[in-house]
Parts: structure tokens; C-alpha cells; sequence
């Protein structure tokens, strides 16, 4: 049995502590299964560009294409064995930063000498944005991104065709990039008010089960206090007034109190067998598996035998148990 949540809870709070286990879970079992997607694209990025500096672009001299080849390596190692571990803190501190400008360290360089090594940032600029808060991860795009323009700028000196050739695409990249953030923030801000929504109502329908079982509970008490005073006070009161009775009649008339004895002990025995249906199925023995017309009879027999009246009781009764069931229904 696990112990992730209390044995000694209603089994209702046991269903609902299971419920949020498994939902914890799933969710858990989703985010890992989306950050290894993750980590493919970036893997898939940084071996892709790499191969295409190294083997494709043969217009670059082989040191600066083996330069930027080691400076490529040396950015997904920096990701992996630091950036890694903080992207998945989900933390906003020194850290993040560190990271991001160890990247632009390594990436101006190599941008620098190679003017392809900037498809690197369809890796560079999502690790921003998951790394940093929103602000900070865009600005950060926009200084990578115009980091191509400027190594061209510096490079040639033409204006004009910095203008035309480079910095659009810069642009566009990040454009794109602020879409895509934007928009993926708003569906995590989304999720995440519909998650606490859907906490908030399964906390309210903790609450109105509580509710329900305490509303439950009163009744309940409410019916077996009826249920006594219909029945076991009653005889025993009766119980009383045949004791006090006969302790009248026993000097005068002897068998009279004898006879208020015996009802006595018939009635208390009759409020024992009830109090133990109470107890046990919480219905009146004899009434569980008696009509309306046996109860009445019942009772109309305890009064007979009590005052002595029986002619016109018995009658009532009869004439009761001939008349259809509806008419005694509520």
C-alpha cells in the first residue's frame, strides 16, 4: 500500500487524495515526456548546424569552419552541463543570466566568422525564453539576432547591403520569435488558471461532500430521536405508569397488579426487542415487516389490554383493514 496519502480518512478523501496522486503524476509523466522532446530539437539543432558548417560549407576556410565547429560544441556542452539543469528549475536568478551570456559569448564569434553558424538560433532563441522571464528572453533575442547584422556590418562595411540582406532576416527571426512567445505564454498562463480553477473545484466539492455527510449525519440523528421517542419512551413510560398502578392495586386488588405486572413485562420486553432493531438495523423490529394496519393493531391491543376498552378499538381497526391502502397512504 502506498504511503503518499493517509489510510485514516473517509474513503471519499481516500478517493480524491488518489485522484490528485494520479493527476501529479500525468502531469509529471507530461512535462518529461515534453522536455525530452525538448532536448531532441536541441540536440537535433546543434549536431544539423554543426554538420552544415563543417562538411556543407566549403566556401569558409577549414580553420574558421573547425573554429566555429569547436565554438558550436562548446555552446551545447555549456547547455548541457549548466543550462540544462536550471531551464528544468524553473528558477530566475544570476544563473540564468550567466547562462545566456556564456551563449552570446560563444555565439558572436561564431556568427562572426560564419555567417550560417545563425540558424543556431532556432535553438538559441527558445532556451531565452524558457530560461528567462519574458522581458529579459527578448531583449536577449534581439541582441543575438542583430549580432548577425553587425558581424556583417563590420565585416564588409556596406550599409546597404547589411540592410537588404542580413537584418531582414534578423528581423524576421525575431518577430517570429516574440510571436511564438507571446502566444505559448498565454497558453501556459491559461493552463495554469484553468488548473487552479479545477483545484478550487475539487476543493469545493470536497467541501460540500463535508457538507453533505455532516447535513446527513443530522438528519439522521433527528430521525432516531424520533425514532426513540416514538418507541422505546413511549413503552417505557408505559412501563412506568403499569409499575405505579400496580404498586397502587396491590393491597386492594391483588390480581389486578398482578395483570399490570405482566403488561409491564410484556411492554418492557417489547422496548427491549425495539431498542435492539435500533441498534442493529436502525428500524423497529416490529414494525419492519408489519403493514400500517398490523402497527395500528398493535397498538389499539396495548391500549385494549391497558384501560380495558376493546369492543370499539377492535372495530375501528377492522373496519380500517378493510378500506383500500391508499387511503392510509401520505
Amino acid at each position: 500500500m502506498s504511503d503518499d496519502f493517509p489510510l485514516a480518512q473517509p474513503p471519499r478523501l481516500l478517493t480524491e487524495a488518489a485522484e490528485r496522486l494520479a493527476a501529479q503524476r500525468l502531469t509529471e509523466q507530461d512535462d518529461t515526456a515534453e522536455w525530452r522532446l525538448w532536448e531532441l530539437y536541441f540536440g537535433v539543432a546543434f549536431v544539423a548546424v554543426a554538420g552544415f558548417v563543417l562538411g556543407v560549407d566549403q566556401q569558409e576556410p577549414v580553420a574558421e569552419r573547425i573554429a566555429v565547429t569547436g565554438l558550436l560544441i562548446g555552446m551545447a556542452a555549456w547547455y548541457a552541463g549548466f543550462g540544462r539543469r536550471i531551464i528544468r528549475s524553473g528558477s530566475h536568478d544570476w544563473r540564468n543570466y550567466a547562462y545566456q551570456a556564456g551563449l552570446l559569448t560563444l555565439y558572436i564569434p561564431a556568427v562572426a566568422m560564419i555567417d550560417s553558424t545563425s540558424f543556431i538560433l532556432f535553438a538559441l532563441c527558445p532556451m531565452a525564453y524558457m530560461s528567462l522571464p519574458m522581458v529579459p528572453a527578448s531583449v536577449v533575442v534581439v541582441v543575438t539576432s542583430l549580432a548577425l547584422p553587425a558581424a556583417h556590418l563590420a565585416q564588409t562595411g556596406d550599409v546597404r547591403q547589411t540592410a537588404t540582406g542580413p537584418l531582414p532576416i534578423s528581423l524576421v527571426i525575431i518577430a517570429f520569435s516574440s510571436i511564438i512567445a507571446v502566444t505559448i505564454s498565454r497558453t501556459e498562463r491559461r493552463s495554469a488558471e484553468r488548473a487552479a480553477l479545477i483545484e478550487e473545484l475539487a476543493s469545493t466539492r470536497a467541501e460540500v461532500a463535508r457538507l453533505s455527510r455532516e447535513a446527513g449525519i443530522a438528519e439522521e440523528r433527528q430521525r432516531l430521536a424520533g425514532e426513540i421517542h416514538d418507541t422505546v419512551a413511549q413503552g417505557l413510560s408505559s412501563v412506568v405508569m403499569l409499575v405505579q398502578a400496580a404498586d397502587a392495586a396491590l393491597t386492594t386488588d391483588p390480581e389486578a397488579a398482578r395483570g399490570h405486572l405482566t403488561l409491564a413485562a410484556r411492554t418492557a420486553r417489547e422496548n427491549l426487542d425495539e431498542a435492539r432493531a435500533l441498534v442493529g438495523a436502525l428500524t423497529p423490529a416490529p414494525l419492519a415487516d408489519a403493514s400500517l394496519v398490523d402497527a395500528l393493531r398493535r397498538l389499539t391491543d396495548r391500549f385494549s389490554t391497558e384501560t380495558g376498552i376493546k369492543q370499539s378499538s377492535r372495530s375501528r381497526v377492522s373496519r380500517a383493514r378493510s378500506r383500500p391502502a391508499s387511503r392510509w397512504s401520505c
